[in-house]
């Protein structure tokens, strides 16, 4: 059986393991949003440069060939 202080500090750890694995989990959000900020401004940035375009679009799903 374990001891009631001992079994007090594996409740303690087990708390803090499971507070430090969601700021491990906050923080890791953190730089995937900061990636996702920076890919928005390039496509912005790549998108002026570009400036308006046409684009032909043609179907061909009705198209057979026999």
């Amino acid at each position: 059986m374990i001891p009631h202080g001992d079994l007090l500090n594996l409740v303690m750890l087990s708390k803090l393991t499971k507070l430090e694995a969601i700021e491990q989990l906050e923080n890791s959000l953190k730089e995937k949003d900061a990636e996702i900020a920076t890919l928005e401004n390039e496509i912005a940035e790549l998108s002026d440069q570009a400036g308006p375009q046409k684009i032909k679009v043609s179907d061909n799903r009705f198209m057979f060939q026999l």
